[in-house]
C-alpha cells in the first residue's frame, strides 16, 4: 500500500471502511485497509471468502463482514463498536497484530506454515474450505 498516497491519506481519517468484494470473491480494498491500520466492513452477495476464517486473524477478530441483504444489521453493529471506545480500540489493536498477515510476505509465509504441517497445529492460518455452490456455478456447469 502506498500510504502517501490520497486514498491511503483517506483511509487513515476514516475508522471503518467499506470493503465490498469486487468481480472476484473479495477485492484488493480489504488487504488494504488492513494494511493502513483500519477497520474492514467485508461486504459479499452469496459466500464469505474472507482470509483466515476460524483463526485468531479472521475478520470478525477485528472487522465486520455481512451478506449484502443484511446491512441493517451491519450497520446497527458498526455503530455499537463506534461509539464503544473499549471495543474500538480492542479491534484497532487486533488490526495491528494480523495486518503483517494480509501482505504478500504474511501471506507466503503461511502457505510455507500450511505446506510444512497442513493439517498440525503448526500449519499456520490457511484452512482448505470445498467451494460452494452457486448459482452462477450452478450455470457454468449447465
Amino acid at each position: 500500500v502506498n500510504r502517501n498516497g490520497p486514498i491511503a491519506q483517506f483511509v487513515e481519517q476514516t475508522k471503518v471502511n467499506l470493503a465490498p468484494r469486487g468481480y472476484g470473491r473479495s477485492s484488493y480494498r480489504f488487504a488494504e485497509i488492513v494494511q493502513v491500520g483500519r477497520i474492514p466492513v467485508y461486504m459479499f452477495n452469496d459466500f464469505s471468502w474472507a482470509a483466515y476464517e476460524g483463526t485468531p486473524a479472521a475478520i470478525t477478530e477485528f472487522g465486520f463482514h455481512s451478506q449484502l441483504g443484511d446491512a441493517v444489521r451491519l450497520v446497527e453493529g458498526i455503530q455499537a463498536v463506534v461509539k464503544n471506545d473499549t471495543e474500538l480500540n480492542r479491534r484497532f489493536q487486533k488490526v495491528k497484530e494480523v495486518r503483517q498477515l494480509y501482505t504478500y510476505g504474511g501471506l507466503i509465509q503461511q502457505i510455507e506454515l500450511f505446506f510444512a504441517d497442513p493439517l498440525g497445529p503448526s500449519g499456520g492460518y490457511l484452512r482448505c474450505a470445498k467451494v460452494p455452490d452457486s448459482e452462477n456455478r450452478k450455470r457454468a456447469i449447465l
